[in-house]
C-alpha cells in the first residue's frame, strides 16, 4: 500500500468466483495453462499490491513474475473479460472491491479509535472481564535409569540406545543394538532381487520368506536368487494346475 499504510495480508479468496467464471472456462477448455497462470497471478498480486497493477507490460510482467512476451499474450486473451483498465492501471473488479472494503473498514475503525477508547490499567492487573492466567505447571523430574524400549517383535531393523552406565563387555550406553527381524531379512532379500531384474510378488515374497525360515544367510540367499536369476526361473515356483 502506499503512503506507508499497512498492507491487507488476508485475501478473500472466492474459488467459485474464479473457477465458475465463463471466462476462466473458456481457458481450460483451451488447455491456455499460460493464461491461467498469469491471471491467477494478477489476481494475487494486484491485493498485494493495492488492488491494481501497473498497465506497462514490462512493469505488469515484473509484477507477475512472468516472461514478458507470455504477459503480452496472456493480456490480450483476459483484458476486458476477466482483467480491466482504467488509464494506466489494471484491475480485477472483486479484488477492487475488496480492497476498497478494507479500506473504508479501516478509516472507520481509525474514526472510532479517535474518540478514545478502554483506559489503560496497570500492568499485571487483569480486566474485570478477563479471567487470571493458569498457574504454570510443576514440570516433573526426568528419571535418568528409564529402561530402553523393547524390541518389537517383527518387522524390520530396530535400533535402541542401551541404558546408561553398562560397560563396553555388555553394551556402551553410546552404542546401538540392531534386531534383524525376519521381516528386515526378507526385505533385504527383496531389494536384492530387483536388482537382478526381479519383479517379487505376493509368492516370491512367501518364497524368500520360506528361506529366511530355514535359516539361509544373507549371503546363501544372494547365492540362490544369482542362480535363479541365471537359469532363467522365477522365485517362487510354479504352481501346477489342478487336474
Amino acid at each position: 500500500m502506499k503512503n506507508g499504510k499497512t498492507p491487507i495480508h488476508i485475501q478473500r479468496w472466492a474459488p467459485a468466483d474464479y473457477h465458475d467464471d465463463e471466462h476462466v472456462r473458456v481457458l481450460k477448455a483451451r488447455r491456455d495453462w499460460a493464461t491461467l497462470t498469469f491471471y491467477r497471478h494478477f489476481i494475487d498480486k494486484s491485493f498485494m499490491a493495492g488492488g491494481s497493477l501497473p498497465a506497462d507490460i514490462e512493469s505488469l510482467a515484473a509484477a507477475v513474475e512472468m516472461p514478458k512476451m507470455q504477459v503480452e499474450r496472456a493480456l490480450r486473451n483476459v483484458l476486458g473479460r476477466l482483467v480491466h483498465k482504467i488509464g494506466t492501471r489494471l484491475f480485477q473488479n472483486r479484488v477492487r472491491r475488496d480492497v476498497l472494503k478494507e479500506l473504508r473498514y479501516r478509516r472507520g475503525q481509525s474514526a472510532k479509535g479517535s474518540l478514545g477508547g478502554r483506559p489503560r490499567v496497570g500492568k499485571g492487573i487483569p480486566l474485570p472481564s478477563q479471567s487470571p492466567p493458569a498457574p504454570t505447571p510443576t514440570p516433573t523430574p526426568h528419571n535418568e535409569t528409564t529402561p530402553p524400549p523393547p524390541l518389537l517383535t517383527k518387522g524390520g531393523e530396530f535400533d535402541f540406545d542401551l541404558p546408561p552406565g553398562l560397560t563396553e563387555e555388555n553394551g556402551n550406553g553410546a552404542r546401538k543394538v540392531t534386531h534383524p527381524g525376519v521381516a528386515g531379512q526378507v526385505e533385504k532379500a527383496r531389494l536384492y532381487a530387483i536388482s537382478l531384474g526381479f519383479h517379487p510378488d505376493r509368492r516370491d515374497l512367501r518364497e524368500l520368506k520360506g528361506w529366511v525360515k530355514a535359516g539361509r544367510s544373507e549371503e546363501a540367499i544372494r547365492k540362490e536368487l544369482d542362480r535363479t536369476k541365471a537359469a532363467g526361473d522365477p522365485i517362487a515356483p510354479a504352481v501346477r494346475p489342478r487336474l
